[in-house]
């Protein structure tokens, strides 16, 4: 550790390094105890590159290095998009403060949940499975189909479940996804006879096709 304190303490004459700012003063960038390690600079990327460019340098040379699934990095005043480059770049998982816990007003599962389960962009097809209209058997394959994960025999094949492919319909080609819906001759025929009943007027477009029409439909 004394390695990696004199590694540290170059890191003043660097203007990449901007200190936390309860530590400027100090001119501290870490506190150690016992097996456990603190490293703390401004929020900033540069600085946290730079920072941890320096603990690197020490665990190539010792031989020590950090235990990701118990390390954690804690932000302040840092927006989302600087908090991601820099979890992208250390690859450790955020830690809660006592102001997030504080943020939650009082105790929630369902926060706890949402904490827990992280932010994540939301699939355009959402609506078309989140809804009471369909049957479960329907919403449970739609969910398949849109996932790519459809059991078709393609796939069941490629795990050495079956060996035919031929799509049943048909006998005319292998059934993938695409080939359901609706490359294949027989099966757009019955679709374009259900969008005409529904008074739809058009014709049966390959899946990808389809799924965007539905969302936006």
């Amino acid at each position: 550790m004394d390695y990696l304190s004199r590694l540290l303490k170059r890191l003043k004459n660097k203007s990449e390094l901007k200190y936390h700012p309860r530590c400027k003063k100090l001119q501290e960038v870490q506190l150690g105890f016992a097996d456990d390690l603190l490293l703390f600079c401004r929020g900033d990327l540069s600085s946290v590159k730079c920072l941890f460019a320096c603990f690197q340098q020490f665990s190539q040379a010792s031989g020590l290095v950090a235990n990701v699934s118990k390390s954690s990095l804690y932000f302040g005043g840092v927006n989302t998009t600087e908090q991601q480059q820099i979890i992208d770049l250390m690859g450790f998982s955020k830690g809660y403060t006592e102001q997030d816990m504080q943020e939650l007003e009082s105790f929630s599962i369902k926060a706890i949940y949402k904490k827990l389960l992280g932010e994540h962009p939301k699939v355009e097809w959402r609506r078309l499975v989140c809804n009471n209209k369909g049957s479960p058997r329907w919403i449970f394959n739609m969910r398949l189909t849109a996932h790519g994960r459809l059991y078709t025999k393609d796939r069941l094949t490629n795990w050495g479940m079956i060996e035919d492919q031929t799509y049943p319909l048909c006998d005319e080609a292998p059934e993938t996804t695409n080939h359901l819906f609706f490359q294949c001759s027989t099966s757009a025929a019955i679709w374009n006879k259900i969008l005409r009943w529904k008074g739809i007027g058009r014709q049966a477009q390959p899946w990808e096709e389809e799924l965007q029409w539905a969302i936006v439909h």
